[in-house]
């Protein structure tokens, strides 16, 4: 599928895959994938970054806590460099598993030798405090994906690095909380007032069997489906009661949201331990039945927002001309519009002359607001600025796609490459 649709980046990361499905499965033919000319830009680079972080050469691992206190787990990765900006890192991500299934994931983040937090270096170090009854025992990994700030990544297997990390609790808890069969609800919560204007809620409930404790925060999560095909899945977190052993989810519904049935699909718990349970519910045949509730709203929205697809503009300036590094000032202006609720955020992707994609997001001024601060239906420009790091790839970037979306979750995506077929006969 790369060979078709993304050549340039399966040619950079593989020449001689590239080569072989070019001369043996394609008989000489070959894919060009470009972007429209006025979504693109030229980066300037005399000494790009195309070396991976190096690899994993130490870990050190430090457990804070006595056996009956909560644990602060401390870990230090080295990587083999020779040069600690060209194969340095940004960050270091990895889950950690204990043998019960639980997990945590662990960011870790280059410091220099006082400690201090740095751009880009040799040095990592990432830290997370466990609850006392987490599960005790040895907790390991399977893969540590390593990046550099231009998107460089190594992906370290278990096997290219020690690691032994062991907690001793002995108030361990590894039985995960549960759904109480027959308890599920969902109902109208009643009106309330959100910015100036009175919007509809949605009460979502469910008793909660723990033989342990629960977290006040953050404990529950419920998500609902509706009867339109086109739209997400709404999810949303609650609280846990313990004085009644339920969790509690509310949704604000305002009168953008579609008229429907709305269904609480499935719910999930994680205690203080980080044990997970769930529960799905069936919206017919076996199992369950899904908990419903009709919601009818006085404005719905069912269509997504409108992006101006001959009205966008991209400006590229090197933040050093004299030399320049890649570092590189983009500029993007687009505008949007929607009928009724009004543009709620955007995804931005862009390509570099190797095939590689970077993802940003977009938020409006008004993004955590419930309402549009403005007229939703004028069309309105939007400014996105983003910095490429230096060590970008020089040569010829662009906008490879652009996704926007409204506050009632309506989404459309616009993927802005061409790919072109050269035939050889």
């Amino acid at each position: 599928s790369f060979f078709v649709l993304n050549p340039d980046k399966l040619r950079s990361r593989s020449p001689a895959k590239y080569e072989f499905a070019r001369d043996r499965i394609m008989q000489g033919s070959v894919y060009v994938s470009r972007i429209r000319e006025d979504l693109t830009f030229t980066v300037y680079n005399l000494f790009p970054d195309y070396v991976f972080p190096g690899k994993v050469r130490r870990v050190d691992i430090r457990v804070d806590g006595a056996a009956q206190e909560d644990k602060r787990v401390t870990v230090e990765i080295e990587l083999h460099v020779a040069d600690r900006v060209l194969e340095g890192a940004s960050h270091a991500v990895t889950r950690v598993f204990s043998d019960a299934g639980t997990f945590f994931d662990l960011w870790l983040n280059p410091v220099d030798a006082s400690g201090a937090r740095t751009d880009v270096g040799a040095v990592l170090r990432g830290s997370r405090t466990l609850d006392r009854s987490a599960k005790a025992g040895y907790w390991t990994v399977r893969q540590m994906i390593i990046a550099d700030p231009v998107g460089n990544e190594r992906f370290a297997g278990a096997e290219d690095f020690g690691w032994k990390l062991y907690l001793e609790n002995p108030e361990e808890d590894f039985t995960a909380p549960t759904y109480v069969p027959g308890t599920a609800r969902l109902e109208h919560g009643g009106r309330d007032v959100v910015e100036g204007r009175a919007v509809q809620t949605l009460r979502a409930s469910w008793g909660v069997k723990e033989d342990r404790a629960m977290p006040g925060t953050d404990a529950c999560n419920a998500v609902l489906n509706d009867e339109i095909a086109t739209t997400y899945s709404l999810d949303k977190w609650g609280t846990y009661d313990a004085v009644t052993s339920q969790c509690v989810v509310s949704l604000l519904m305002p009168e953008y949201m579609p008229s429907s049935r709305y269904f609480l699909h499935r719910v999930v718990m994680w205690d203080a331990a980080a044990n997970q349970g769930d529960a799905e519910f069936a919206d017919g045949g076996s199992g369950e039945r899904a908990p419903s509730v009709r919601l009818r709203t006085g404005d719905p929205d069912t269509k997504p927002p409108e992006l101006d697809l001959n009205r966008i503009e991209v400006d590229a300036k090197p933040t050093n001309p004299e030399a320049p590094n890649g570092e590189t000032i983009v500029t993007i202006r687009f505008r949007v519009r929607d009928n009724i609720s009004g543009y709620s955020f955007g995804g931005l992707k862009l390509r570099d002359p190797q095939g590689a994609t970077y993802f940003a997001y977009h938020y409006p001024p008004d993004f955590s607001s419930l309402f549009s601060a403005r007229d939703p239906t004028q069309w309105t420009t939007h400014v996105h600025t983003h910095i490429l790091p230096a060590g970008s790839a020089p040569g010829l970037w662009g906008i490879y796609e652009i996704d926007v979306a409204d506050k009632a979750r309506n989404r459309v995506s616009h993927n802005f490459a061409e790919v072109v077929r050269f035939e050889v006969e």
